[in-house]
C-alpha cells in the first residue's frame, strides 16, 4: 500500500458520505422539478408566484447538474 500524506485522500467512508449527500439532494431537486413541472397543486397563480417557481425550479435544476457532474467526478476518482 502506498504511503499518503496526511490528509491528502479521503476516505471511503467521506466519499461515500459526500455521495450520499448529493443523491438525497438530487431526489430532492427532481421531486421539486416534477412538482413543478405539473403546475404545482393549487390555483391560479399571480404572475410573481409563477416566476418564483420558475426561478426556484431553475435553481434547483443547476444544483441538480452540479451534483451530478460532482458525483460522476467521485466516481471516477473513487475508481482510479
Amino acid at each position: 500500500m502506498a504511503q499518503q500524506t496526511y490528509g491528502a485522500a479521503k476516505t471511503q467512508a467521506e466519499i461515500k458520505r459526500e455521495q450520499q449527500g448529493r443523491q438525497q439532494q438530487n431526489q430532492e431537486n427532481q421531486q421539486v422539478f416534477s412538482t413543478a413541472d405539473q403546475g404545482g397543486a393549487g390555483s391560479a397563480k399571480t404572475d410573481a408566484e409563477k416566476n418564483r417557481e420558475q426561478q426556484l425550479t431553475q435553481s434547483a435544476r443547476q444544483q441538480y447538474e452540479e451534483n451530478k457532474a460532482a458525483f460522476a467526478q467521485a466516481e471516477q476518482k473513487r475508481n482510479q
